[in-house]
């Protein structure tokens, strides 16, 4: 979904680009950090802890088609590979 207009997307993309490359790199690791705290609590308030995923059956490497089965049921999943 994009509810974005294309000028406040345009206009966006122009104050990203005046920060330096660091500043954009760092704000991206930012981005990271805080959807994966995201997806952790939302694990967590489902009863999953940190690594207890693994008893669970879910490894690392079956992460991606977890959280893909997990945000569209039923649909077919997509080639994810070099997402995670």
């Amino acid at each position: 979904m994009n509810d974005t207009s294309p000028e406040m997307a345009a206009k966006w993309r122009e104050l990203l680009m005046q920060r330096s490359g660091v500043e954009r790199v760092v704000m991206g690791g930012e981005v990271f950090s805080m959807a994966r705290r995201i997806m952790t609590a939302s694990l967590e308030a489902q009863g999953y802890q940190g690594m207890e995923l693994r008893r669970y059956g879910i490894e690392e490497a079956d992460f991606p088609a977890y959280l893909w089965n997990r945000f569209y049921p039923g649909s077919a999943r997509q080639n994810l590979s070099g997402v995670v």
